[in-house]
């Protein structure tokens, strides 16, 4: 005889009703139903499959009122990260924008993070951004237009933001548009300011460790926030570092379309562009810099297979 599910003592007659979730805490969230935010629990056969901020779930309403997530919708868009012990995190669902917040200085811009979560967007079928913050503050602006120039050319709109000045929010909330946006970045950089300057919420924010030269915390849960006249924001926490354990390595250079564009004139086609690969035809076509990033990211993912 099969064991007994949550679903089995819920009464027929009460249906499925559907919603939103815009926050989680453990075996709890926060859902978006009929335009109102309600608690509800998660389903226990649910927990090696939680629902993550922005999954649109099934709910049944309990004999004592509350609300209980019964099953996920299929999801689009999703934003996957390594988490604790090499295991998959999914961050957020049904995203259709990753707007890569990167500050200019304190704490320094750092391309090889940026290649992280462009590896992230291609894998979750999600059209990637750059804002750039901090820009009144002084920095090298070399290296800004390095970073700018590959964003670029890679096709993908990158936006100066100053939020004391008041510039580049506007243009961030109008890349929005209706959709649903995720902001993601290093700690410090500002997501949590600037996604209080698009939302009109006044969320706390904290000043980076003078000491170490690191943000704190400030974002502890990813939350879905709406916007006046339509579309979302998915705020999340600052990271350190974002690991992309799970990726094929031979799919790796997907994420890289000007190293896929070099490598048609490789002599194997199974050339994966390593260091020493004979007839490969990517080395002096493509930044030193990105091909570096790549070889990075195909060691740990390799390293992570094995």
């Amino acid at each position: 005889m099969p064991p007994a599910t949550d679903t089995a003592v819920a009464p027929p007659e009460q249906g499925l009703e559907d919603g939103l979730v815009t926050s989680v805490f453990n075996q709890f969230a926060t859902v978006l139903v009929d335009g109102e935010e309600r608690q509800a629990t998660i389903a226990g056969r649910l927990r090696h499959a939680r629902p993550v901020v922005g999954d649109r779930v099934e709910l049944r309403e309990t004999p004592d009122g509350s609300l209980r997530i019964e099953s996920v919708r299929e999801r689009h868009g999703t934003l996957i990260r390594t988490g604790f012990r090499g295991r998959e995190q999914v961050v957020a669902a049904n995203v259709d924008l990753l707007v890569i917040v990167a500050s200019v200085t304190d704490p320094p811009l750092r391309p090889r993070l940026i290649d992280r979560y462009l590896v992230a967007a291609w894998r979750g079928g999600i059209e990637p951004a750059l804002a750039l913050t901090k820009t009144d503050l002084p920095h090298e602006q070399a290296d800004v237009e390095q970073v700018r120039a590959l964003m670029q050319r890679l096709g993908h709109a990158v936006i100066d933001v100053s939020v004391p000045l008041g510039e580049g929010v506007e243009r961030v909330r109008d890349l929005i548009g209706s959709r649903t946006a995720v902001l993601a970045g290093h700690s410090g950089v500002g997501k949590t300011t600037l996604s209080n300057a698009i939302t009109g919420r006044t969320d706390a924010t904290r000043e980076v460790n003078a000491v170490v030269g690191r943000g704190r915390h400030t974002t502890t849960l990813a939350r879905w926030i709406p916007l006046e006249g339509g579309g979302a924001v998915i705020d999340t926490a600052g990271i350190r570092s974002y690991g992309i354990a799970g990726i094929d390595p031979e799919k790796l250079q997907e994420a890289f379309p000007e190293i896929l564009e070099a490598a048609a004139d490789c002599r194997y086609h199974d050339c994966l562009h390593e260091e020493g690969d004979e007839g490969c035809a990517v080395p002096g076509r493509v930044s030193e810099e990105r091909l570096a990033s790549y070889r990075t990211l195909l060691a740990e993912l390799r390293e992570d297979a094995a």
